[in-house]
Parts: C-alpha cells; sequence; structure tokens
C-alpha cells in the first residue's frame, strides 16, 4: 500500500502524492498578492490510475512548450520519469492496467 505521506517531486510545477484511493497530482501555480509579494498555491487533481496521473502533468508541460523541439524534450522527459517512478514503486503495466508487481 502507498503512504499517505509520499510526494515524489516530477518538476519544478508538479509532484505526485496519494491517499487510499487516489494518485493525487499537485501544482504549484506562482503567483502575487495584491500587495505585489510572491505567493504560491498547491492544485490537487485527482486520478485512479497513475498513468492517468501522469499522463496529466506530460501533456499539460507540452501544451506550454514554445517550439516542436520543446514538446519533444517535454514529452521526454515525462517518459523518463514515468519509468523511474514505476520502478520505484514496483509498478508493472499489464493490458492497460497498473498493478503492484510481485
Amino acid at each position: 500500500m502507498v503512504s499517505d505521506f509520499m510526494n515524489i517531486k516530477l518538476n519544478s510545477r508538479y509532484s505526485v502524492t496519494a491517499d487510499r484511493y487516489n494518485w493525487i497530482l499537485l501544482e504549484s501555480i506562482a503567483g502575487m498578492t495584491k500587495e505585489g509579494k510572491p505567493k504560491s498555491t498547491i492544485k490537487k487533481h485527482y486520478y485512479p490510475r497513475l498513468e492517468w496521473c501522469l499522463n496529466r502533468a506530460i501533456e499539460t508541460d507540452a501544451k506550454h512548450a514554445m517550439s516542436l523541439v520543446e514538446i519533444k524534450q517535454t514529452l521526454e522527459a515525462g517518459r523518463a520519469y514515468t519509468k523511474a517512478f514505476e520502478k520505484e514503486l514496483g509498478i508493472v503495466k499489464k493490458d492497460f492496467l497498473i498493478t503492484k508487481g510481485e
């Protein structure tokens, strides 16, 4: 079982955690207060599958790319951290389902 306290940073914008039922993508959004001071907000996105959670982070980052080269780099980085994440947790993909490896 995944710990409620797990928090794995993907990049400067996203990290992933989990609760008993969901994978949670934490999105850090930088902004400014009315007084002009910097502030940061954490937005939570809930997913039943790790793959969907990671795809959201990858695809959102790709949308902010300024060129095809940046899109390619974003997708390659996304694939790399997806593989590393799955390896770290011992997760194996089987027929579109993600299960804990034995």
